[in-house]
């Protein structure tokens, strides 16, 4: 599903599907992100992340970072918005 543009919207299914060390695909504020490749260099290690792998990790995120530390993820990364109609 993964393509060089972004994609218009992507459901929550499509994302829960993406939940392992090697295809992890996280939601920050409604924004998908494959941060796959980002794994191995986060600071605080790939366990934290990976516990959120195919989910909404917004909340956690906001209690440990800045909304602008997104920014270091590459442009890559961003894969589309959530289709907010299929988010529980």
């Amino acid at each position: 599903v993964k393509s060089k543009e972004a994609m218009a919207s992507i459901s929550m299914d499509e994302v829960r599907k993406h939940n392992t060390v090697k295809d992890c695909w996280i939601v920050f504020y409604d924004k998908v992100y494959d941060i796959s490749g980002f794994l191995p260099e986060h600071p605080g290690g790939i366990p934290i992340i990976a516990a959120h792998a195919g989910k909404d990790a917004t909340a956690i995120f906001e209690q440990i970072h800045p909304k602008t530390m997104l920014a270091i993820l590459p442009k890559a990364s961003y894969l589309g918005d959530i289709d907010k109609s299929t988010v529980k």
